[in-house]
């Protein structure tokens, strides 16, 4: 993916060590952000909103879209629908996920 036209990947290192990572996908003045990531002994540190961040000023996007679940019930649900809130993102759509049970 890091190679192909119009995809950068990027990595959050704390203290030298990969903490978080993320992609952006532009091409025409669009983006699309995901494969966002923290890992659990990292989080609440405020890495996805830097790579949220960074991501949008390196692509400099008129349009951009992301996917991410809706907050549910625990503290740590939605983190990243608050995330991209508090980017400007707005809730277009909510789609149903679906997954198979192996018996």
């Amino acid at each position: 993916m890091a190679r192909r036209d119009g995809w950068s990947a990027y990595i959050a290192y704390v203290d030298g060590k990969p903490a978080g990572a993320g992609a952006v996908f532009c091409r025409l003045h669009q983006a699309w952000l995901g494969i966002d990531t923290t890992l659990t002994s990292f989080r609440r540190r405020g890495l996805q909103l830097a790579l949220i961040e960074r991501r949008l000023r390196d692509a400099g996007p008129k349009f951009a879209i992301a996917e991410t679940a809706l907050p549910q019930s625990s503290d740590l649900d939605g983190a990243s629908y608050r995330n991209y809130s508090k980017f400007g993102f707005l809730n277009t759509y909510n789609s149903m996920n679906f997954a198979s049970v192996p018996t």
